[in-house]
Order: C-alpha cells, then structure tokens, then sequence
C-alpha cells in the first residue's frame, strides 16, 4: 500500500482544510513529521488511519472528539485520502459523528451521521463504488489485506506501542501473520485432513454397522425358522425355541469377528436346509390327502344335484297335467276372436267417421261463439235456446252412433261469407289511416325531444364552462410535475454511466478466475524450470570441480622431491593430488553441462516472463476490480441498474406529462369551440319547437275522429281485423261439419251390411268377441307353451341324471346332504392342512433364499471394511499429527509450521537491521522449543546478546534496546511480506516516536538501517521532535500549532526545492 495524498478539514488541532502530497515526499525516500509538542503530529497519522478504518488507532479508539474545537461550529470534519493497494488506486472521503447548529431543534444541535465515499481511478477517471460506511469498510479491508489492529502494528507504529508484536504471544502472531502471508490454506489443509479423518471414521463405523446388520437379520432369520443350536453343534428345530446364548451379532462396543460370522452362517445355511426338507416333504402329504377329499365331495354334490332334478321334472309334470281344462278355454276363446277380427276395420271406419263429425260440430260451435263475441250478430242470435253447446241426441246404441244436433243451430254458410267479406273492407280502410296515429305520435316525440334536446344544450353549455375551467387547473398541475421530474431525468446519463462501470467490474470479476489460474499455472511452470536450472547449474559446477581438481592433479603428478611447487612454490610435497579420469572426457562432460545450464537458464527466463505476464494480467484485472467479492460486484450491479431504471421511468413520466400538456392544449381549444356551438345550436332547437307544435295541433283533432270511441286507431283496425277472421273460420267449420256427417252415413251402412252377413247376432256381440292385440298375442303364447312343456316333459324324463336318480333312489344309494356336510368338513380340514404345510414350505425355501443373499452381502462386505479400519486409522493419525497431536513431539501443527518458516525469514531479515542498529551486539532468532503445560509451539522468537552468548526473553530489553528490536522486527516483516508473490505489498511505513530513547550512537546506527530501505522503494514517515534528525532529514512536514488551530507546511521537497 503506497499513500499518495491526505486532505484534513476541521479535524482533531487543524481548523482549516490541511492537504499533504505524500508523493513529492516519496522521491526523498524518508520524511520527517515534526512540530512542538501537542502540535498536532499524530493527529495526522490518526487522519490516515481514520480515512481507511473510520476509527482512530490505540488508546484513541474509542474517542468521539474528532472534530476540531478550534474550527466553526458549522463546519464539516473529513478526511479525504488517496493511495494505492494491490496496484488499484482509491480515494476514500469519511466524515465522523458530528453535532450541527440548528435552529429547529429542542437542543439547538442536530446530530449529523457519519458519511464515506470511495472512489476508484479507472483509465484515468475516477468511478464512484460507494457510499455506504460498511460497504466501503469491507472493500477497504479487502484491499489493504489487514484490520486496523493490524496495520497499526505494521504500517503506523504509535506512541510506542510498536514493541507489542514483539512481545506478543504465540496466538496473537499467529493471527497477524497468516493475514499477511496468506497462509490460511494450510489451516484448510488441516481442517480437510480433519474432515478426511471423520468421514473415514465415519465410512468405517457405517461398515461396522451394515455387518452387524446383516448378522442381526440372520439371528432374526434362525429365531423365525424355529432352530436353535445344540451344544453339539447341529441344529434343532423349535417352534419357540431361541438362540444360544452366544447369539450371531458382536455386543455393543466389541470388534466385529468375522471368522467366527462366517461359521454362523455355514451353521445356519445348514439348518434352514434341513428345516426345508422336511416342509416339502409334509406338503406332498397334505397335497395327496386333499385330492381325495375333493373326489368325495364331488361325488356326493353330484348325487344330491340328480336328485333336485327328478324332483323338478316330477313336479313340473303335475302342473302340466292339472292345466288342461284352461289350454280348451284358450282354444275357443281364440277361434271367436279370430271370425271377429274379420268386422274390425268396419268398426275402425264406422268409430272414426262419428268422432270426426263430432270433432267437426264442435268446432263449428266454438266458431260461432267467437264470433258473437267479436261482435256478429248473426241470423242464429235471436235464438238463444238452440246453443251450439246443448246436448245431443244420440240414434243407435253402438259405438259408430253419432250425436245429432239440429240444423236450426247453426248460421248458414252464404250469410257467414257475406259478413266476413264486409268485415274485411272496413279493416282495409282503417289499416289506411293507422299510420297517421304513428305519425302524429312521431311528431309529438320529436316535440318532446326538441325540448329535452334545448335543455341539453343548456347544461352542455355549462358542462363546456366547468370542463375550461378543470382543463386549466389540470395544465397547472402537469406544468408542477414535469418541473419535479426534470431533475429526476436528468441523472439518467449519470446512472447509465455508473451501470457501465458496475458491469466492468463484474466482467473483471469473471475473468479474475482466468488470470488466478494463469498464473498458478506460471508459477507451478517457473518452480519447474528454476528447479531444473538449479540442477543444472549444480551438475555444471560439480563438473568443473571434478577438473579442475583433476588439474591439480596433473600438476601434482610433475612434482619433483624437493623442488619447488609451480603453485605454493614449498619444496615439501606432503599430499599431492591424485587423478585417475581422462581429462579431454571431463572437459567434454564440462561443456555439454555448460550448454545444458545455459539451455536450463534460458527457458527459467522465459517461465519468470510468462510468470511476470500472468502477474501482470491479474494485476490489471484486479485494477478493474477483478478481486471484488462477486455478490458485492452483483449487489452493486444491481443497485445500479435500479438507479438506471428510477432514473428512466422519471423520463418517461416526464415525456407522458409533455404529451399530457398537448393534449389539454388541444382539449382546452376543443371546449372552447364546443361552448360556441352548444349556444348556436340552442337558438335553432327554440325555431324548431314552434313548427312542430303546430303540426302537432291539426294531426291530433283527425285522429281524434277515427277512432271511433276505441282507444287508438290501431286498436279498431285490429278489432275488425279480428272479427273478419273470426269470420272465416266459422265458414270453414260450417263446411267441414257437412262433409263429414256425409262420410258418417257411409260407413254405417258398410258396417250394417257385414253384420247381416255374419254369425253374431248383433254388432254388440261381435264387438265383444274381439280382443285387444296384446290380449290375443298372450293368448296364443299360452296355448304353445302349453304345447312346448310337453315336449320338454318329455325330454326331461329320458334324461342321463333323472335316470340315474331313479336308479340309485331304487336301490337305496342317494346321497343325504348330512354326507356333503361331512365330506365338505374332511375336505376344508385336508385343505387347511395343504395350505398350512404350503405356507411352510416356502417359508422355510424364501429364509433359505435370504441366508444365501446375506451371506453374499456379509462376503462383500468384509473386504470393503478392512479397507475403512486401516484408512480410518492411517487419517486419524495424519490429522492427529497436522494438528499438532499424536506422534508430533514438536506439537506444532502444519499452518504453524509454515508460519514458523516465515517468522524465521522474518527474523533472519530483523537480525540484518538489528546487527547494523546494535552495533553487530543483538540478533534476532526463531525458536520452535516446546511451550509450557502443552500449549502451541513454534512461534517463538529469542533475543541472542552477541556479546555474552545469551538467549533472552524480548521483555527483558531495556527502552532504548525494545525500539530498536521492534522497529528491526516491523521493518523485516515489511522486506518478507513485500517479496512473498501471495503477500501484501507494504511501501509506506510511519515510525511515532520512540527516538528520543536512543543515545546518539544508537540513534546514528538506526537511521542508517533506515535510510537503506529506500533501495527497495518503501518510503518511511519519521515523526520525531529529536533535533537531530531535523537536519539530518531534508524532506519534512512541519506542524506548527497556534490559538486558532493548528497548520501543516511541507519543506524539502523537489518541487519546494
């Protein structure tokens, strides 16, 4: 994380808006933050820490008077800050909890919420992610990769607390330095070898229940079989009987036997086989018993079935023979009606004849009494004894008699014509002038109109006043809401803008898992190819040993005794070197590995630029915010996208208010016109309703005189109508009834004339002779059923079973149902007894069967929990040890073992400060001794006095020696986080006091330490008031406090200079 710019306004000392550019620092390396005592130094680093965490560091945590006592009570506190993290650069502007002036307000303050805004610079424009005080928190603590906790004991060393990581315990380090080395893959590695552990435990203990499931279900096979086993081993049955004692299935808690299962299951397998030979066995006996019982009951049922048949064919024959007397009564009866059939269609006629002239007077009369009353006054009128409805005198008794009225009775049919003609030219002439009544009803409808239609007009003219005066009052309405939605669309191109930015950083997002997976893949490739360089490089360098040491041995072999050597030139040859390989081969072997290295070397180059590559590309993604947490980037997306459609539908609210506006325009000049017309329209009406009033008056007196005293015209012209038509149908009865009294009188002599003929004395005879239809089709089939059933008396007597029923009732050998009932009993008891032993058979043949499938399972099974045992036992131990537990002497687990590496490389980084700052006396050292009463180890850490030789404790430093140690001890955190490719880049570091502990030598020994940090281009923040150190350090922030608050200056810098 490298700071850039802080911005501070009525915060803490400073009333005035305060600004820093950390940047033109930053080319200096190292800065000094000084000023008097209660200046204000601190309360810059309290800014930093405020704008990226919103609370203050330390001691101050808890403090509230963040606002400067010396700024105007109105005016606002913030921070605003600007820096990079993980290559994305940010600006965050928090405001604090403040109290406001107000004159509303019972307390005369308002309390004002605290406030953040963080934006990111994006291909050179700043994009606003935030404004929301947790969601920036969680993106900043994202980012920095570190709590405020945390960055307070790396980043900004307070007030001399810089020393607590020092002395922190085990714990404690453990927290802050996976955060910054990232090692909670490890922790993972130990909880999945944990969850390894349990689910084999698991799967073994599940295998150790199946197997002792499948021997329970075998113990509860035998126990439903009935068989036990002796104490010889063989098996018994039992109907009750139980287990022995030893029972098939392990006790709870017990290792599952499975040699001694198996011998369970010979055991068993064997008695449910016997137990099935002897089912099968008793079934074939009960199978044979009840065939026999089933032939009896046959023969018995057959027997008493012969028997019920002779008895029906003996009594069906006495009632056919006591039916004689009425088959001769259905004979004669059946001739007579047959010589009366031959008179029934002169019946017919002569019957139909007389109803149709009866049918016929009748209608005639009912034709004269609607006449009279609609009005006829006939010739029959005047004499009202002689009705149409008196009662007839009837000629003959027979049923062809018809009633005879008098002729006197009824009109005659010329003088009935001649009314009804008359009656329908009257009818003629008024059908002519009906339709003047409709007129005149027309006319006064439309006189009645036109006055409703004057009214009208009246109320639509007021109707068109009120609509002018809604139609302004809606224009001033809509004219309100499109001045309070222009606003409102106007941020549509901003929300679009921000729904863009959203949806590249969910893009980014998406392509974060690319890049991440790229760059494992270089990094892996890198490792590969530097390993390979390495062993390259080692065999080249072992060559080249091997002969150059061969040199010296050619040299040695050319040494004389006593003369000089060409190399030490000592004339004592005490171990000369010797050689036996041939030295062209070892410079050959040399020049083939010095290709090989080169080769080696030259693809690790090419991996550490596809490694850079990938880095590359994970940095720019993550710089268009690829690390986001994907459902914030889909949060955030999506509070965009409602913004984006808030912002549309006031636009498109704000266009229908226009379209609205139009169209009232439009209406508003519609009503004018339409008052204008509604005042035109009514002048004409009054001109019209005169007209009309006098066509009323003439119509209304003519009608008036047709009618004739009824009602309407149209009722007198239907009335007559009526009468005409009543009229005519009374002449059309008049005729009908003389043709059929004519066609009555034929008949009868038809009938007569047959009579004479025939053998029934009178017509009332023959009439009696004859049947109905379904009389005489019963008698014919009584008369052949009778007939029939002798045949089949017949038929029945020579029959195979009657026969047989004689015979054995001759000789005495019928069956009784007392001997069915006897013979049904003994076959239900063979029948139970069949099922029973049926029953049994396949019990015993299905517990076989299911022995046989458990066997097979329980076989299978063995194997597969052998295998659960040991792999149960090989994790359990493997996660025992990663956690620290078991056979780990060191009790460290595997996330504190790496941890412990990193602490060692952090101290071996604290020792090369340290040395330079103690004068080569202090060094630092990692030590993974065993911690007391059994708590975690390997994170200890050791101070080794060079001038004694002794180990101490950190806390038994003295001031001066625990700044130098801790301040050794942070800034070789920060070298080890930087170079770690999965850590947090620290670039600038803040030292608050603790200078004025050192004496000068010392104080000489730590700035030099310091001052080298600048190689790597961290930039370090002294803040000291030691004098000293202002002039030694050129690059300065000076706080210079007064009554009215407190300023800040920057001096030293190249744009100062």
């Amino acid at each position: 994380m490298r700071i850039h710019r802080l911005e501070v306004t009525a915060f803490g000392p400073f009333a005035q808006r305060e600004a820093i550019d950390f940047d033109a620092l930053a080319a200096q390396g190292i800065f000094l933050l000084n000023g008097p005592t209660g200046a204000g130094k601190t309360s810059v680093l309290d800014a930093v820490c405020f704008a990226l965490y919103g609370s203050l560091p330390g001691a101050r945590l808890g403090s509230k008077a963040i606002k400067s006592h010396h700024a105007a009570a109105d005016a606002e506190p913030s921070v605003l800050l600007e820096f990079t993290a993980q290559g994305r650069r940010f600006e965050v502007r928090r405001t604090p909890e403040w109290s406001k002036p107000s004159a509303r307000a019972s307390s005369g303050w308002s309390v004002q919420k605290a406030s953040t805004h963080l934006r990111e610079r994006v291909d050179g424009e700043w994009h606003a992610l935030t404004a929301r005080n947790d969601e920036a928190g969680a993106l900043l603590g994202e980012v920095l990769g570190m709590a405020r906790e945390q960055f307070t004991r790396v980043v900004l060393l307070p007030q001399g607390e810089f020393a607590s990581f020092l002395r922190s315990k085990a714990s404690e380090r453990v927290e802050l330095l996976e955060k910054l080395f990232g090692t909670g893959k490890f922790a993972d590695v130990e909880a999945e070898a944990a969850l390894l552990a349990q689910q084999a435990r698991s799967a073994a203990e599940s295998a150790e229940r199946d197997a002792a499931g499948i021997l329970s279900q075998l113990e509860a096979e035998a126990e439903a079989a009935g068989i036990v086993q002796a104490s010889d081993g063989t098996p018994v049955s039992g109907g009750t009987a139980g287990l022995s004692s030893a029972g098939f299935a392990p006790g709870a808690g017990a290792a599952l036997d499975t040699g001694s299962a198996l011998g369970r299951f010979a055991w068993a397998r064997h008695a449910l086989a016997e137990r099935r030979r002897e089912a099968a066995a008793e079934a074939e006996e009960a199978k044979a018993a009840r065939e026999l019982a089933r032939r009896q009951v046959g023969e018995a049922e057959r027997s008493l079935e012969d028997a019920a048949e002779l008895a029906v064919a003996r009594q069906r024959r006495d009632e056919w023979e006591a039916d004689a007397a009425g088959q001769e009564a259905r004979l004669a009866a059946h001739s007579g009606h047959r010589a009366a059939a031959q008179l029934a269609a002169l019946f017919t006629d002569a019957d139909e004849t007389a109803a149709e002239s009866q049918r016929a007077l009748e209608e005639a009369a009912a034709a004269l009494e609607a006449a009279h009353a609609a009005g006829w006054a006939g010739e029959a009128a005047a004499d009202a004894e002689s009705s149409p409805a008196s009662t007839p005198q009837t000629a003959g008794s027979g049923p062809a008699s018809a009633p005879d009225y008098a002729a006197k009775a009824l009109p005659s049919v010329a003088a009935v014509r001649a009314a009804a003609a008359a009656a329908a030219s009257e009818a003629a002439v008024l059908a002519e002038r009906v339709p003047a009544e409709g007129e005149l009803a027309g006319l006064e409808v439309r006189l009645a109109r036109a006055g409703t239609e004057r009214s009208g007009l009246d109320a639509e003219a007021g109707r068109a006043q009120a609509a002018l005066a809604r139609l302004a009052a809606e224009l001033d309405e809509l004219e309100a809401e499109r001045t309070r939605l222009e606003p409102l669309a106007a941020g549509l191109a901003v929300a679009r803008f921000e729904e863009e930015a959203a949806r590249a950083v969910v893009r980014a997002v998406e392509e974060h898992a690319e890049a991440t997976r790229r760059l494992g893949a270089a990094e892996g490739e890198h490792g590969r190819a530097r390993s390979a360089a390495l062993d390259a490089k080692e065999e080249w360098l072992a060559l080249r040993e091997r002969r150059l040491n061969h040199t010296a041995a050619e040299l040695a072999a050319q040494l004389d005794d006593g003369g000089a050597c060409p190399v030490c030139g000592s004339t004592d040859h005490p171990a000369p070197a010797r050689g036996a390989e041939d030295p062209l081969k070892l410079v050959d072997a040399e020049r083939s590995a010095a290709d090989a290295a080169e080769l080696a070397a030259e693809d690790e180059r090419r991996a550490r630029e596809a490694l850079a590559e990938a880095r590359a590309l994970l940095a720019g993604v993550d710089a268009r915010g690829g690390a986001t947490d994907p459902d914030k980037a889909a949060r955030v997306l999506g509070e965009c996208i409602g913004r984006v459609e808030a912002a549309a539908e006031a636009e498109a609210a704000r266009a229908t208010a226009e379209a609205r506006l139009a169209d009232l325009a439009v209406r508003r000049a519609a009503a004018h016109d339409a008052l204008d017309g509604a005042r035109t329209q009514h002048a004409r009406a009054e001109e019209a309703m005169e007209l009309l009033g006098a066509q009323v008056r003439r119509l209304r007196a003519d009608v008036q005189e047709w009618r004739g005293g009824h009602a309407t015209l149209a009722a007198r012209q239907a009335d007559v109508a009526a009468r005409a038509r009543t009229l005519d149908a009374l002449e059309h009865s008049l005729v009908r009834h003389e043709q059929a009294e004519q066609a009555r009188g034929r008949a009868l002599e038809r009938l007569h004339s047959a009579l004479a003929d025939s053998s029934f004395p009178d017509e009332a005879a023959a009439r009696a002779a004859l049947l109905p239809a379904a009389h005489a089709r019963a008698l014919e089939e009584a008369i052949r059923a009778h007939e029939a059933e002798h045949d089949h008396l017949a038929g029945l007597f020579a029959s195979a079973a009657v026969n047989r029923a004689v015979r054995e009732e001759s000789e005495g050998r019928a069956a009784t149902r007392e001997q069915l009932d006897a013979c049904r009993a003994a076959a239900a008891a063979a029948e139970a007894r069949f099922e029973a032993a049926t029953r049994a058979a396949d019990r015993a043949e299905a517990s076989g069967d299911r022995c046989a499938r458990l066997l097979a399972a329980f076989e299978d099974l063995v194997p597969a929990l052998a295998r659960h045992r040991d792999r149960a036992d090989m994790l359990g131990g493997l996660a025992r040890t990663l956690r620290g537990q078991g056979e780990n002497t060191l009790r460290m687990s595997l996330h504190t073992y790496v941890l412990a590496a990193r602490l060692e490389q952090v101290a071996a980084a604290a020792t090369e400060r340290l040395a330079t700052m103690s004068d080569g006396r202090f060094s630092l050292e990692h030590s993974d001794a065993l911690a007391a009463r059994g708590a975690a180890s390997g994170l200890g850490l050791e101070v080794v006095d060079g001038w004694t030789g002794q180990r101490r404790d950190p806390s038994t430093l003295s001031g001066g020696e625990s700044f130098m140690a801790s301040l050794a001890l942070a800034l070789g955190l920060a070298d080890v986080v930087q170079q770690e490719a999965g850590g947090i880049d620290i670039e600038t570091l803040f030292v608050d006091e603790g200078f004025g502990s050192l004496d000068e030598q010392a104080l000489e020994q730590v700035m030099d330490s310091i001052e080298g940090l600048r190689a790597g281009g961290r930039v370090v923040g002294l803040v000291s008031h030691v004098p000293e150190l202002k002039q030694r350090i050129a690059a300065q922030i000076r706080v210079a406090k007064g009554r009215s608050g407190s300023s800040l200056s920057v001096v030293g810098t190249a744009e100062e200079l």
